[in-house]
């Protein structure tokens, strides 16, 4: 768990607790030590404790001490480190008094203890007698704590708990709470019933008092941001005051704090707005926008895009000005992202593939659910190395000038975009938006390098011959195998696939993405699963691509059996393990992951995921080592006569149930009959 102080997210330094306006009284406090080591009989005072507490005292900053400060010798304040000494008692020489010296964040404090035998300076075990005036040694002690949803009490949060550490009640919240919840907050805690009656203190009995203080004016609520302390009252006057500082409770896989320094939402995809992330205690200065297409659209959990400031890296991924964090909305499994990325990463003739992790995020101090926390695709030495054998962007091959490129097929479909500059086509796929380089101007030498490249490899792809002059093969069948294994039909070479190629070089395929839809995860998906998911889909979308015309060639197709029996039994078991492993970590999370998604159970999908998997695995390896590979062509086409720039609609529950072409225009959506790809008897 993380500890923060009362803002929230914003740890706090010992030494700047000057400027904080509930700062203790340091001289009041410096004033006390002083007088204790100086103006009573010190020769029972221990020299090392005395040297160090002098130390302390002068150090201490001239700050001068708010009304709502709390310095008492009756009071523990939040300790980071303590010392105690011994000191002359005048009354009763022989029962020497000690005092314990708390610095920490919120508070320094000199709290009294009258012990039976003297303490040696850091070494406070060494009382016999315990200790009087601490608050937990009273007996006054809550026991539980409850934190209803509204005035009237009755529903409550569940799993709320607290902690008492060194005098300070530490407040453990679930992520269902959020920030603003914590300015009117409706809690109670109780004391244990004690029914014996020979007690000193009667605790939990009608007499015994208990009450929430705060510097807050007077209110029916309460606010946990204003300096909280719990103060008990027993019947005979007796009476303690825990400080309360809230913490969030925290699980197995990392937690993200993200704010904008508006407090206002996030609304744009192409404008940054700053804010500012908190993860592990550190606090970076960032910018956020958003990211994604139809998730952008129409999920309720956005995607976003963090910018920092200057190169980084987290979570041990490569040092990168941005990362991605994905919605994980669509999928309740929470882990066909990062599964996917760990089969993708068995494939070392896919060059890169990027690093991702899941992660439990706030935004402005309200949880938005389990994310995918990405390294972003991009041209760099280390992730997408366009120019990794020269020094140059261009040079010249068989005596035509040679770019390095970086495509994406679908990109960006729901704004207007500049066609000869920003994307373009060929007669076999879908708009190719180019990533890089940035074309300056529509029609330059450049755009029409990078297009008359791709035509050709369509020219070479569809007929069916010559296409090793342009592809690099080996990364295709790579490729091809994980998209197959995973049954990606969302992102199969209609949107978020990746062509790249460097000088002198051939064109690329990769890295993979996107996977949130795929294991059976989508609408549109053949329900027999007994197909080639990237060549014989039924969505009309993804028919008729360059993988529709690669998989009719025995030839690409014998390298695919061969590269398959290289890797299949490392692929089936690094996807099952990678499933137990990311789902594990996230099973925490998944609880309240449930109430943002409001469904009240998800644990049955990893269990479905992993049975997916294995019957994925078993059809593709029976069909690979068949004489035709098993090929079956699609005889429908769902949705019928869709519109390139097609959006989804989407249901209450997130579930397709048509499609949203650029028009505004709804197209309908209902499943039609589709092809029976039946496995053959073995």
């Amino acid at each position: 768990m993380q500890i923060y102080d009362k803002a929230f997210y914003q740890p706090k330094n010992v030494y700047s607790l000057c400027n904080d306006v509930n700062a203790a009284p340091h001289r009041l406090i410096r004033r006390k030590i002083l007088n204790h080591l100086f103006l009573q009989n010190n020769k029972f005072i221990k020299f090392t404790a005395s040297a160090l507490l002098l130390l302390l005292a002068l150090s201490f900053p001239a700050c001068s001490s708010s009304d709502g400060a709390i310095v008492s010798e009756n009071q523990t304040a939040r300790t980071v480190s303590s010392l105690t000494i011994s000191e002359n008692n005048a009354i009763d020489p022989s029962a020497p008094r000690t005092y314990t010296l708390s610095v920490n964040p919120g508070a320094y404090s000199l709290t009294q203890t009258d012990t039976a035998a003297d303490l040696t300076a850091g070494d406070p075990e060494a009382s016999s007698a315990g200790t009087a005036n601490d608050p937990t040694m009273s007996g006054l002690v809550p026991e539980t704590v409850t934190f209803y949803k509204n005035t009237y009490g009755g529903a409550a949060y569940d799993n709320v708990t607290f902690s008492l550490e060194n005098g300070i009640l530490y407040l453990e919240i679930t992520p269902d709470i959020s920030d603003a919840m914590l300015t009117n907050a409706h809690i109670r805690f109780e004391l244990p019933k004690n029914e014996n009656a020979d007690d000193a203190v009667q605790t939990g009995d009608d007499t015994t008092t208990i009450e929430i203080l705060t510097d807050a004016e007077s209110s029916n609520d309460i606010d946990l941001t204003q300096n909280p302390r719990l103060k008990i009252t027993a019947s005979d006057g007796i009476s303690v005051e825990y400080p309360i500082l809230v913490r969030r409770q925290t699980f197995d896989i990392p937690t993200l704090y993200l704010t904008t320094d508006t407090g206002e939402p996030i609304t744009s995809k192409e404008e940054y707005v700053s804010g500012n992330l908190i993860l592990d205690g550190n606090s970076y200065e960032v910018s956020l926008r958003g990211r994604g297409n139809t998730s952008w659209r129409y999920f309720p959990q956005k995607s976003y895009l963090i910018k920092f400031d200057e190169r980084i890296s987290l979570f041990g991924m490569l040092a990168s000005e941005k990362y991605a964090l994905v919605s994980t909305y669509k999928d309740l499994s929470l882990v066909r992202n990062c599964v996917a990325m760990d089969i993708a990463a068995c494939m070392d003739q896919l060059e890169y593939t990027p690093s991702q992790i899941l992660v439990d995020v706030y935004l402005n101090g309200e949880y938005r659910g389990v994310y995918t926390f990405s390294e972003k695709i991009e041209e760099d030495i280390q992730k997408v190395n366009l120019f990794s054998n020269v020094s140059r962007q261009t040079l010249w091959h068989h005596g035509e000038e040679d770019i390095g490129f970086l495509l994406e097929c679908g990109g960006d479909l729901m704004h207007p975009h500049v066609y000869g500059q920003e994307y373009f086509t060929t007669p076999h796929s879908p708009k190719f938006f180019i990533n890089y380089p940035e074309i300056e101007e529509p029609y330059n030498d450049t755009f029409d390098y990078i297009a008359d490249y791709m035509n050709a490899t369509d020219r070479a792809i569809t007929r069916g011959y010559g296409y090793e002059e342009y592809i690099d093969v080996d990364s295709w069948v790579d490729w091809f195998i994980v998209m197959e294994l995973t049954n990606n039909t969302d992102s199969a070479f209609w949107r978020s696939t990746f062509l790249y190629k460097r000088p002198g070089e051939k064109l690329m395929i990769g890295p993979v993405w996107d996977f949130d839809m795929a294991f059976g995860n989508f609408e549109y998906d053949n329900p027999t699963y007994a197909y080639w998911s990237t060549a014989e889909q039924i969505y009309s979308l993804t028919q008729d691509h360059y993988f529709s015309y690669l998989y009719k060639s025995d030839e690409f197709m014998l390298a695919v059996r061969e590269r398959w029996d290289e890797v299949k039994e490392d692929l089936l078991a690094t996807a099952l393990e990678s499933v137990d492993r990311h789902a594990a970590l996230a099973e925490a999370s998944r609880v309240y992951n449930n109430h943002v998604r409001g469904v009240s159970n998800s644990a049955y999908q990893v269990t479905a995921l992993k049975a997916f998997i294995q019957r994925r695995y078993d059809w593709i390896d029976m069909s690979i080592h068949m004489s035709d590979f098993n090929r079956h062509a699609p005889t429908q086409s769902i949705p019928e006569e869709t519109p390139e720039d097609a959006g989804i609609i989407l249901d209450e529950n997130g579930n397709p149930v048509g499609i949203i072409p650029v028009d505004g225009m709804p197209v309908d959506g209902n499943p039609v009959e589709v092809s029976q790809n039946i496995v053959p008897e073995q």
